[in-house]
């Protein structure tokens, strides 16, 4: 291998490091579940721009945000924005829930989406699956709720 193939690898892990420690502008997420249905699909795959505190004062009513709740990465539609005490607070649901199913404080909005590849985790989620059960739920803990929400101890399966 020539030097420049080691400085392509490099930076390519350089990326993929900072990537997964939440330092870059933008996030993917594989879908899960289907309450965004027909917007996101399962096996969807989104890309989302990570968002400042300024941004999130810029929110409105239709977005498709990802949030924190109870330590798992969440996408919802804001259908309702409330200010309290000069502090934002979004009630979201997924497209395919009839009724909110979240109320939210501007402290755990995290990203906004930006588009879809439709289909494009269902792979990733196959393999992850594959070797999820090797690795003791660390792969799938890191695609769907992100790298600092990992938990090292073994979970339960709900």
């Amino acid at each position: 291998m020539k030097i420049k193939d080691y400085i392509v690898y490099i930076v390519l892990i350089i990326l993929f490091i900072l990537y997964t420690k939440g330092y870059l502008f933008f996030m993917i997420f594989c879908v899960p579940t289907g309450s965004m249905r027909p917007t996101i699909n399962i096996g969807d795959l989104i890309i989302t721009r990570k968002l400042s505190q300024k941004d999130i004062s810029k929110l409105k009513v239709g977005d498709i945000i990802v949030f924190n709740y109870n330590g798992k990465n969440m996408v919802h539609r804001i259908i309702k924005i409330k200010k309290k005490n000069n502090k934002y607070y979004f009630d979201c649901k997924g497209d395919h829930i009839n009724q909110i199913n979240y109320n939210i404080s501007y402290k755990d909005v995290k990203y906004k989406y930006l588009f879809k590849i439709g289909g494009l985790a269902k792979p990733i989620m196959y393999v992850t699956n594959k070797l999820d059960k090797i690795l003791d739920h660390k792969i799938n803990d890191f695609i769907y709720y992100g790298w600092n929400n990992v938990n090292y101890k073994k979970l339960s399966i709900e």
